[in-house]
């Protein structure tokens, strides 16, 4: 948590990622203020991006009373911690724990992203 401590809103940076974050915050604040639907960047038209992030972002938020941009910038490290475990529960409830063992070790380290590892935590 010490990395994001102290963040309250996205920085762009050369891969984009402030970009990302800055819609997420939109559709976020979105969600709180009229529920999923609406675009917050275009007036009168529908949104089709995804909503879990802006939505967890949203649930977040609203539970626990910090603005979005906050929690937009410091989710993301206990989003990405869910990713693994949910991953190995899911293969443990098909194929067994050892598989699914191996599966999670697979996914968390045997990537072939070329993205900065900070990038793409899981």
């Amino acid at each position: 948590m010490a990395t994001t401590r102290g963040l309250g809103r996205p920085d762009t940076d050369p891969y984009g990622v402030g970009i990302d974050l800055y819609r997420d915050i939109g559709m976020a604040r979105t969600i709180l203020e009229s529920g999923h639907g609406p675009d917050p960047a275009y007036l009168g038209e529908r949104n089709w991006y995804n909503p879990l992030v802006p939505a967890m972002t949203a649930a977040a938020s609203a539970l626990s009373g910090v603005d979005v941009p906050v929690v937009a910038v410091r989710i993301g490290i206990d989003a990405n911690r869910l990713a693994p475990i949910a991953f190995y529960l899911l293969v443990r409830s098909l194929a067994g724990a050892w598989i699914a063992l191996y599966a999670s070790a697979r996914f968390l380290f045997l990537t072939s992203s070329t993205l900065p590892s900070w990038m793409s935590a899981t």
